[in-house]
């Protein structure tokens, strides 16, 4: 092996230990916040597999939404919710999870357009007070302090489930922070569309105005990348062929091209993190 490659990867090694020290370890206290069942296994599988521990918090599980629907046939929400909230159980069991619901109908069973993000502020004032108080519940006779993760959506995409998840997580960030710690996923397969992608960041910026952002970035070598893949065909009833492959589940960044997850980290955050 050449000098400069042990000097590679050293360095590697010394990037994968900083970034576990940025992090933390994995928590039940943590939660990971899904606009739909698959959303975090899609976005965060990797990361929410190797932390082991938190809450998943899936804000519209009910749902009518599967790929494998027959054309003309009527559609049964309560089976589609079913069948969805099995994949869950698997889900969330490969990762460590416990599974966490509120009771909100997602675009498809609200019969509403789901990418048409001009809904999203009246969505976020109707989720609004039951997702803050499943949040703030849990730390209501805790201290602040230590602070536990919260992972929230960008809402890249446009999805109007996750614009309203994000736009309530925004409007609360004040009083969230004093809690948690806050950071927000590039939601897959949608950031792995360039376009979908920065546009998302765009608002996301324009929303977080103030705040100092900073991205992080988890590499998946060849065995992660298998592993996120098996996590993803879990969710079978959401998949087709155009998304079946590890290209759709990483963020379509022009400065790191390898699989990857991603998240976006408020400076200060960090920084306090590294002492």
């Amino acid at each position: 092996m050449l000098a400069r490659d042990v000097l590679n990867i050293s360095r590697m090694n010394k990037l994968e230990s900083l970034k576990k020290l940025i992090l933390g370890p994995g928590s039940k206290e943590d939660i990971f916040l899904a606009p739909h069942s698959d959303d975090i296994c899609f976005s965060l599988s990797h990361l929410a597999k190797i932390r082991g521990a938190g809450t998943l918090l899936t804000i519209f599980p009910i749902s009518q939404y599967s790929t494998d629907q027959t054309f003309g046939n009527p559609i049964d929400i309560e089976q589609i919710t079913r069948k969805r909230l099995s994949e869950d159980t698997a889900f969330t069991a490969l990762c460590g999870l416990t599974p966490g619901y509120l009771n909100f109908h997602d675009s498809s069973a609200r019969a509403e357009l789901p990418f048409d993000a001009r809904y999203a502020y009246k969505l976020a004032d109707k989720i609004q007070v039951d997702l803050i108080r499943a949040l703030m519940r849990p730390r209501i006779a805790q201290a602040s302090k230590p602070k536990y993760w919260l992972f929230c959506p960008s809402a890249i995409g446009s999805h109007v489930d996750h614009a309203a998840v994000l736009l309530t997580i925004v409007r609360n960030l004040h009083l969230l922070r004093m809690h948690y710690r806050v950071a927000f996923y590039e939601d897959l397969h949608y950031a792995s569309n360039p376009i979908f992608r920065a546009i998302g960041l765009n608002i996301l910026e324009k929303l977080l105005r103030g705040y100092k952002l900073e991205y992080f970035c988890m590499k998946l070598n060849n065995e992660a990348q298998k592993s996120k893949m098996q996590a993803v065909n879990l969710y079978a009833s959401q998949l087709t062929p155009k998304i079946s492959s590890i290209k759709s589940y990483t963020p379509t960044n022009p400065d790191f091209v390898l699989p990857h997850e991603a998240l976006w980290l408020f400076q200060d955050e960090k920084l306090h993190a590294l002492g």
